[in-house]
């Protein structure tokens, strides 16, 4: 059934692509290419789904074997920015593991995931995958604190992570949280080549309209090449066009 639904999104990526491109703002060529990952992800975990065995250990009269199950209902939550990856990296691995799926998608970028579910409908038994969308204090809330939700996934801001975890404690069932991680980009005086070294800090900073939990929003120049830097980064970034392509 992954691989099925992977294949559809395949064949629909063109229009989906475009659907997240009006929806959140970023260019084509970059949802086209988020929705080729969630594409893979779905693919990558058909396969490990075939892979999952027991594991243990020798014992003198046999051998001991625990025992992997599934955690039952999966509550997740995702953000704006990249929701057809999102999407993928919660729900695949969770149906490949056995589970069940409860998705809130973000409030302000719900239309692709909700036509990720037309081809869900199609292709998975009813209740396997269900999407919720609404607002973090209404819908995020009550997945949260469900009590037949036995497992919580976050992606997103460190303050409402803080709340999953939360909601997560108090009922004592585990909550994976991607939470934001931004990191500088240091320049020290040895670099061979400045100019591919002011593209690609442009870059991590632009790519995704800047939000993305691994941009590069902070730079650390030595004071050597501090004025070269600068000089060559704003006038690269005065050539970038807005809505281009």
């Amino acid at each position: 059934m992954l691989l099925a639904l992977a294949s559809a999104l395949e064949a629909d990526i063109e229009r989906l692509a475009r659907i997240d491109a009006m929806d959140i703002g970023r260019r084509l060529w970059e949802t086209t290419f988020d929705h080729n990952i969630a594409i893979a992800q779905y693919r990558y975990f058909a396969a490990a789904g075939v892979t999952l065995e027991g594991f243990g250990r020798p014992i003198p009269n046999g051998y001991l074997v625990a025992k992997r199950e599934p955690y039952g209902v999966c509550g997740q939550i995702i953000p704006w920015n990249v929701p057809a990856i999102m999407a993928a990296f919660k729900i695949a691995p969770a149906l490949a593991a056995g589970n069940t799926v409860v998705l809130k998608p973000n409030e302000n970028a719900s239309l692709s995931t909700l036509e990720l579910c037309r081809h869900v409908a199609k292709i998975f038994p009813p209740g396997v995958v269900n999407v919720v969308p609404g607002f973090g204090d209404e819908a995020g809330a009550a997945l949260t604190a469900h009590p037949g939700v036995a497992k919580l996934g976050f992606t997103g801001s460190s303050e409402v992570g803080r709340i999953v975890a939360t909601a997560g404690a108090q009922r004592l069932v585990p909550a994976s949280l991607e939470l934001g991680g931004k990191s500088p980009n240091i320049v020290f005086p040895d670099v061979e080549d400045l100019h591919a070294i002011v593209d690609n800090a442009s870059f991590a900073t632009l790519y995704c309209n800047g939000q993305s939990c691994l941009a590069g929003t902070c730079l650390f120049v030595h004071d050597a090449i501090y004025d070269q830097f600068v000089e060559r980064l704003v006038a690269g970034v005065r050539r970038v066009r807005v809505g281009g392509r």
